[in-house]
Order: C-alpha cells, then sequence, then structure tokens
C-alpha cells in the first residue's frame, strides 16, 4: 500500500486527515464510555503551564497530569532514557499513574488507580447495643 500524504486521498476517496479525524473521535468516545485499565496516550507539555495533556495521537484532550521529577535508566551500551512517573485525572472520571518516556517521544503508557474499599469504624463482628 502507498502511504498517501494528509491533502491526499485514500482508497475510500475521503482525506487521510479528515480520516485521522474521525478516528480519533471514535477513540475519545470509545476512552469516555469503556474506561480502559490500561492506556497509551501522548503528553503534551506547554511551556511554563503546569499541568500538562495527555492526549489522542491527532491532539484529543484524554485528561491533566502531574509529572513526577525525571529519572535516568541506563541501558545496554551506556546509553540512557529519561523518564518521569506520571499521574493523570482522566476525562472519564478514572485517574491513571504510568511512566511517560521523555527521551524516547513524547508518550505515555498508563494504568487505571486502583481504590481500596474503606474500613469501616464500627468492627463487624462487635455486639449491637440495644
Amino acid at each position: 500500500m502507498e502511504m498517501v500524504g494528509k491533502d491526499e486521498t485514500n482508497d475510500c476517496g475521503s482525506s487521510v486527515d479528515q480520516q485521522n479525524r474521525i478516528t480519533s473521535q471514535c477513540e475519545v468516545a470509545e476512552f469516555k464510555s469503556n474506561p480502559p485499565e490500561r492506556y497509551f496516550a501522548y503528553v503534551k507539555e506547554a511551556d511554563g503551564i503546569c499541568p500538562a495533556h495527555i492526549t489522542t495521537w491527532m491532539g484529543d484532550l484524554l485528561g491533566t497530569a502531574r509529572l513526577g521529577t525525571p529519572y535516568k535508566v541506563w541501558g545496554f551500551g551506556g546509553n540512557s532514557s529519561t523518564r518521569q512517573s506520571i499521574r493523570v485525572k482522566a476525562i472519564n472520571g478514572r485517574e491513571y499513574y504510568g511512566t511517560y518516556y521523555r527521551s524516547s517521544g513524547d508518550y505515555c503508557r498508563l494504568r487505571v488507580v486502583k481504590v481500596k474499599a474503606k474500613k469501616s469504624l464500627a468492627s463487624p463482628t462487635a455486639p449491637s447495643v440495644g
């Protein structure tokens, strides 16, 4: 299959840019209606503005993020990779955490934060007063 530019048409007759927009809108709708346990997203940092944004490939907003302190991971051959922890409040109401692979690109891998059930103050085995 031959690659086409953004203003060219694909086999179905629609422009590639138009098809990418439709795909991104479907991705956002699915993200909202069926929140995933794990997700791959893109990090968009604005200069001097906190928090960062998490987006689809086309730039549609999926949530806002807080970034941790960058750290280096040493790989083979003495090369290092800079990473950051990331915490996201997503548009689907869930909270995610994961790793932002800063030196490898503008992407992150996320997992949903599991909410632990709060323990009741009253013991379930305590006798009732009556």
